[in-house]
């Protein structure tokens, strides 16, 4: 590279000399210099040096702690679920005024991670033990061992209820201790808890012999979707019933059978059967008589029961007596 009079430069390529923006020289200079001090000789310092004492040192100021545990089954579990709460960091979202804290990652699904992990691991398979590894973004929890049959990877992603274990004693005590509870119902619950925070559904893969699940900590819905949502927590709505009013709330809170059907991936009788019962509930009604479009009631109405003609007889006598 060589600098002409009028104050341009120019660069060699070949047997050409182009033209080279003058404000990218500092660049080139910065690079230059910072290459010169990476490959300088730290004296004394050696590969045993890096690994043991400045990596761990960097570790040390970052906030990562590599943490091996090891206890009896009963306790370790437990021992975990304590030293990894430490680290899961607590998202604020702003509701109405007020702070309500919320962990980054819904408790039940973590934890049950890690218990799926203990029970189904392969311990015929040495080396690496139960892995936790906590991101900006993500949490992963990984174990040895393959999926036993009928549980496969797409029936997991799909947030199917199934089961099979290679280690039944210790899914046995496990559930004897409450860390499991009625077989195959972990992982659906798992999904709802997940879509019930705004969040990702669970990833699961394989991997060079090892199972991981992944959560994500990075929200679906804006902030005030999520706000919205709220409201209805108290409902029960099922994850394809949360999925569909998030899309209403973003498209002025109505809906059609056929939006249901694409949005969730199910067909025209399941579709039929999740409005009814939102319609039954008194969440959800027509815009019109004979209509298509379904629209989202401001507030949720509570169904009444009618008191039986005998009831009505007895009341006074009940108040009587207080």
């Amino acid at each position: 590279m060589h600098q002409l009079t009028d104050g341009r430069y120019l660069m060699q390529v070949g047997s050409q000399n182009l033209p080279f923006p003058a404000a990218d020289i500092e660049a080139i200079k910065r690079s230059r210099l910072q290459r010169a001090t990476e490959m300088q000789f730290l004296p004394d310092a050696s590969l045993e040096a890096l690994n043991l004492n400045l990596l761990e040192e960097l570790a040390r100021r970052s906030g990562i702690s590599p943490s091996p545990m090891e206890a009896p089954l009963v306790r370790l579990v437990g021992e975990a679920f304590k030293a990894i709460q430490l680290y899961i960091p607590a998202r604020q979202p702003l509701v109405d005024l007020f702070s309500e804290e919320r962990f980054a990652y819904p408790t039940f699904a973590w934890q049950e991670a890690i218990v799926n992990a203990v029970a189904h691991r392969d311990y015929r398979l040495g080396g690496l033990g139960i892995e936790v590894h906590l991101f900006d973004d993500r949490m992963e929890i990984g174990s040895l061992g393959e999926l036993v049959e009928p549980v496969t990877l797409e029936r997991l992603c799909r947030g199917e209820r199934v089961h099979a274990s290679q280690n039944p004693r210790i899914v046995r005590v496990l559930t004897a201790f409450g860390y499991m509870r009625e077989l195959g119902e972990g992982i659906p619950r798992m999904f709802e808890v997940m879509e019930r925070e705004g969040l990702r559904p669970p990833k699961f893969q394989l991997e060079g012999g090892r199972f991981v699940v992944t959560l994500y900590s990075t929200p679906i819905y804006r902030p005030e979707t999520m706000r919205w949502l709220r409201r209805f927590e108290g409902q029960g709505l099922t994850r394809n019933q949360i999925r569909l009013f998030a899309y209403a709330y973003e498209h002025g809170g109505r809906f059609t059978s056929r939006t249901h059907q694409k949005l969730v991936g199910v067909d025209l009788y399941t579709t039929s059967r999740d409005i009814k019962d939102l319609i039954r509930r008194r969440i959800v009604r027509l815009t019109q008589p004979r209509g298509r479009v379904y629209e989202i009631i401001p507030e949720p109405q509570k169904a009444t029961v009618e008191k039986p003609a005998e009831l009505e007889g007895l009341e006074p006598i009940l108040k009587e007596k207080g």
